[in-house]
């Protein structure tokens, strides 16, 4: 189970977007977290952070007009490693996402 969610973050289309957003997490959960016994709520048993999550391997094309970097995003939103990608025919940028990169948000930019 995962969620991927792709946001553009300059209020265009996706396929217009100079800047988009890649969310991929699957769980999560905070330390000491404390669940009832059906697992349906943790009512004011939340925890403490650091939040842990499980980082989703998987391999990401995205069709665009431009060339494009990727980097994945530490938890205040700044770059931090250089995602390599390909650019292959009509425009799709290929490239992989790993638990090895500590990152649940990658950016997407225009170069």
């Amino acid at each position: 189970f995962g969620v991927i969610v792709l946001a553009a973050m300059d209020r265009q289309s996706l396929i217009r977007s100079r800047r988009l957003l890649l969310t991929v997490v699957s769980r999560a959960e905070n330390q000491e977290m404390v669940w009832d016994a059906k697992r349906t709520s943790v009512s004011n048993k939340w925890g403490r952070g650091p939040t842990r999550v499980l980082g989703v391997p998987m391999h990401v094309r995205i069709k665009g007009n431009a060339s494009r970097v990727v980097f994945a995003l530490d938890n205040t939103g700044r770059r931090g490693k250089r995602i390599a990608g390909q650019l292959g025919d009509g425009g799709v940028l290929g490239f992989d996402v790993n638990p090895a990169d500590a990152a649940v948000w990658y950016e997407i930019a225009a170069d």
